[in-house]
């Protein structure tokens, strides 16, 4: 006997992938019609997929499929808005769940007549966009339109769109210091003098001086920043966190995570090899491995490649909410969407999982969000979003 409910699955995917046959199609229609809550279910996933073309590809197929599967068994076993799943411990059952090979499929839930107040905005989600501070303290706006040359002593700093190059030919007597600077609501990406390669989230900062000499490459970096870092066996590149750590490598990739809002810092190491230091401690880091720094401990982890593909999730243009607490998906909606969040009572204890395009709109987003039963509140003139 046929699995009736991997057989439904398999025709969602085939459907959503415009692969499904004609008498594929009847079948699913007849599905549909043998139960309203089918067809209810169904049209979950046209909605979604619709609403979904930001969605980023990730999974592969056969993982996709899988998630339908999951999905279609706990609309089963749903009962209220609340179910238990091995994975987890109490969570909504109508959490966000977007699929990555197929546009979404969300939790089946009872839709209520009130909706948040949440309405078209003029929010929309980080650009390229920065300031930079040059060493006499003068500053220069930068956005995804800007291509200028701008010269500082024997540094040319060249900008393309959301880009800074520069290229040093100065001594150690003519070195200045820079900071580059993203706002809430602001990524940007800068080349250093020595061809290291660094990418900024939203609210983060990197300092760093106009040409690098002497034993060393220093700078120093706040929020969260990923770097490639140019080798150079004889010149090792330090990056100093908030004051609290240290990292040194020679040639590497790595991400960084130090909100001054996050209880942690957190180095993960992609590929080569660097040292973390602090809290009166070092450790080395191998790839696929993360240093979790704070104040008086220094912790190493193995994180698996689905882990790294979470940590590296910004970089890529993607909102990963896998195993994300309402709290953690709000402090990345603040700093992406520049607005302030503040809680009505305390916060509620949901868990989402599952990955969604950043260039969403906020508008977009929150109503994803609403799928878990939380209520929005948004002020866009004073851009805070009150959560229920």
């Amino acid at each position: 006997m046929i699995d009736v409910s991997n057989r439904i699955t398999e025709l969602v995917y085939r459907f959503l992938n415009e692969e499904i046959s004609e008498s594929e199609l009847e079948e699913l229609a007849e599905w549909q019609a043998a139960d309203p809550l089918h067809k209810q279910l169904f049209d979950e996933v046209i909605e979604q997929h619709h609403l979904q073309e930001g969605m980023r590809a990730g999974f592969v197929a056969e993982n996709a499929r899988e998630r339908v599967f999951e999905r279609i068994q706990q609309h089963k076993k749903q009962t209220g808005k609340v179910v238990y799943l091995k994975k987890y411990k109490w969570i909504v059952a109508a959490a966000i769940v977007l699929v990555l090979s197929i546009p979404s499929l969300l939790l089946l839930q009872e839709r209520t007549s009130t909706s948040p107040s949440i309405v078209t905005t003029g929010i929309h989600p980080a650009t390229n966009k920065a300031t930079l501070t040059l060493a006499d303290g003068s500053t220069i706006e930068l956005d995804s339109n800007g291509n200028r040359q701008l010269k500082q002593g024997n540094t040319t700093i060249q900008q393309q769109g959301g880009q800074l190059a520069y290229n040093s030919q100065a001594d150690a007597s003519s070195i200045a210091f820079n900071t580059l600077s993203t706002p809430r609501g602001g990524q940007f990406r800068v080349q250093l003098p020595d061809g290291s390669q660094a990418w900024l989230n939203a609210a983060s900062s990197i300092t760093y001086p106009t040409a690098f000499a002497g034993k060393e490459r220093r700078v120093k970096v706040t929020g969260e920043v990923y770097f490639e870092v140019a080798k150079n066996a004889t010149m090792p590149f330090i990056v100093n966190a908030n004051t609290l750590g240290e990292v040194e490598v020679l040639g590497t990739h790595f991400n960084i995570n130090a909100y001054k809002d996050e209880p942690t810092i957190q180095t993960t190491l992609l590929e080569g090899k660097v040292r973390v230091k602090g809290g009166g401690n070092s450790t080395l880091l191998l790839p696929n491995q993360q240093a979790i720094l704070q104040a008086h401990s220094l912790n190493v982890v193995t994180v698996s490649e689905e882990k790294i593909h979470q940590i590296m999730a910004w970089k890529n243009g993607i909102f990963n909410f896998e195993n994300q607490s309402l709290e953690q998906i709000m402090k990345q909606v603040s700093r992406w969407y520049d607005i302030d969040v503040k809680y009505a009572n305390s916060i509620p204890n949901i868990e989402f999982f599952g990955e969604l395009g950043r260039e969403v709109s906020l508008q977009e987003l929150l109503h994803f969000l609403e799928k878990s039963g939380v209520k929005f509140k948004l002020d866009a003139q004073r851009k805070e979003l009150t959560v229920f």
